[in-house]
């Protein structure tokens, strides 16, 4: 599950009998881990090239399939549009869309 180390993401992991969650903050990703019985992986879903090798090691952590994929990562900011830097924006897009649709490939390869 991406974005399992909080809000919505934490609570649908919370759900599941047996859960990894990834996130962009070891600290609060191994605490939430911990709290729910889920398996970390620190991992951040924008930097796109690592993600096929990632999905290698989080299918093998899960003894070679995942039955299901929760995408529930996502980013924004809360200022003027006008003053969000385009370094921002290119990270947000990487995030809350090509990461969720390269995740969702390879998925349906496994």
């Amino acid at each position: 599950m991406t974005g399992g180390s909080s809000g919505i993401g934490k609570e649908t992991a919370h759900a599941f009998i047996t859960v990894l969650i990834t996130g962009r903050d070891k600290n609060k990703l191994k605490a939430v881990a911990l709290e729910i019985g889920a398996i970390p992986f620190h991992f951040d879903i924008s930097e796109l090239e690592s993600i096929p090798e990632k999905a290698k090691e989080l299918i093998a952590l899960l003894d070679g399939k995942a039955h299901t994929l929760v995408s529930n990562t996502g980013l924004g900011m809360l200022v003027r549009f006008g003053k969000i830097p385009l370094e921002h924006f290119q990270k947000t897009y990487d995030t809350n869309v090509f990461g969720i649709v390269v995740g969702l490939r390879i998925e349906n390869h496994q």
